[in-house]
Parts: structure tokens; C-alpha cells; sequence
């Protein structure tokens, strides 16, 4: 399972340049675990006693409260870190992280990974580059809500998910429609409308199922 786990992580850019004997140092303190649609794997305002780094499936971080009214601000998929941040910062966790479906996560005490960090500089670097990224991501979904309207915003979203498609064209929302309006800064029946004047440039929608029929005029909606 060790090696494995390792495999899995050297597949992303965080962590292809570690050293096997220091991705052994951090497999060694950490446990597997399984959870299922719907749990949520830290709550708010919790001590960050663990942090986790998903291996399979998606999380989504909402901001603190009751989940069912809470605002869907960022979507973690396989290969990064939750609760990085706060334990970093030895801060109590901003958010509540809940699974979108089935998740695997290696999950790793908080105060053994920071003792790994200390040491080994190559961890300093992945770590560095892991709260670049988000930061970047950040600042890229802040000048969506500024700058675009919100088809724009939704188009600029489709293709990013288009990416990570398994069959070319069609896409699975992990998440629901009306986690979907609230990450993409609109209310639900904007978000309808949206998915509504979306199929004049080739999108159709069933469920939680989409298919983009050509991408390039989503590139063009988003370039107008």
C-alpha cells in the first residue's frame, strides 16, 4: 500500500521532484482512510489536529455554518492538501470540508508533518509551491467574479472541467447545481439561465451530466 500511495503522489507536480526516501518519511506517519459521499472531514472552527492529502475522489471547502447554507468557495481535487494552511498556521480551520463522493485520504497528524517539514528542505519546497497554487487559483477566481459576466464565469469553468475529462466532450459534476451557482458567485436561477443560453453555444445538460459539443466557442464567449 506504501508504495502505492507513493506512486499515486509522484503523478503530481507537488510532489514529483521529492526524493523516495523523503515521500517514505511522509507515507510512514500516515494512515489511509476512507470516506464516503456527504462526510464532512474537518469541521469549522476545529483545532487543526490533522491535515489530509486526498489520493482519490473530491472535496469541497465551504465557509463556516451549517453545510446545507453554506457558500461552496473551493474545490480540492486529488493530489492536494486540506487544512494545509491552518496547520501552518497552527490556526483553528476556517472552513468545513466536505466529500463530494467517495474520498481516500492520507491523513497525517498535524504535529508529526510539521516535525518532517523542519527537517527536510524538499518538503519546504513542495509545500511552498502547494500554497502558491492555491493562492493562484484564488486570485484567478477572484478576477473571474470581477471581470466576467456570468456565462463568462460558467464557460470559464466548463472548459477547466473539460480538461480533466475522462471522455472527451462530457463532463460529471461532483458536486450540485446549486454548489455550482454559489462557487461561481450567482444564485441558483442565474445559474439555470446561464446553463439555459449556454446551449446556444453547444451545451447540453442532464442532471448532473454536461457535454460541450465545441470548446472553441466557449473560448470565444469568454474572449468577447
Amino acid at each position: 500500500m506504501s508504495d502505492l500511495i507513493q506512486d499515486i503522489l509522484m503523478l503530481s507536480p507537488l510532489f514529483s521532484a521529492i526524493p523516495r526516501d523523503s515521500m517514505e518519511a511522509l507515507v510512514g506517519i500516515g494512515e489511509v482512510k476512507i470516506a464516503e459521499s456527504g462526510t464532512v472531514l474537518v469541521e469549522a472552527g476545529k483545532s487543526a489536529r490533522h491535515i489530509f492529502l486526498t489520493l482519490e475522489g473530491h472535496v469541497g471547502a465551504y465557509t463556516k455554518g451549517q453545510v446545507t447554507a453554506s457558500q461552496l468557495t473551493e474545490l480540492i481535487a486529488p493530489g492536494h492538501w486540506v487544512g494545509l494552511q491552518e496547520a501552518l498556521l497552527n490556526r483553528p480551520h476556517d472552513y468545513a470540508y466536505v466529500c463530494f463522493d467517495q474520498v481516500k485520504v492520507l491523513s497525517l497528524s498535524a504535529h508529526q508533518f510539521l516535525a518532517i517539514l523542519e527537517k527536510d528542505w524538499n518538503f519546504q519546497r513542495s509545500m511552498l509551491g502547494a500554497l502558491s497554487l492555491r493562492l493562484h487559483a484564488l486570485v484567478k477566481q477572484i478576477h473571474g467574479l470581477k471581470t466576467r459576466s456570468a456565462e463568462q464565469r460558467l464557460a470559464a469553468h466548463l472548459l477547466e472541467l473539460d480538461k480533466k475529462s475522462l471522455e472527451d466532450g462530457e463532463i460529471l459534476l461532483h458536486h450540485s447545481k446549486k454548489d455550482l451557482a454559489s462557487y461561481l458567485g450567482m444564485a441558483p436561477e442565474s445559474l439555470s439561465r446561464a446553463l439555459h443560453h449556454m446551449e446556444t453555444y453547444g451545451v447540453r445538460t442532464d442532471g448532473k451530466k454536461i457535454w460541450i459539443d465545441d470548446p472553441d466557442r466557449l473560448r470565444a464567449l469568454i474572449e468577447d
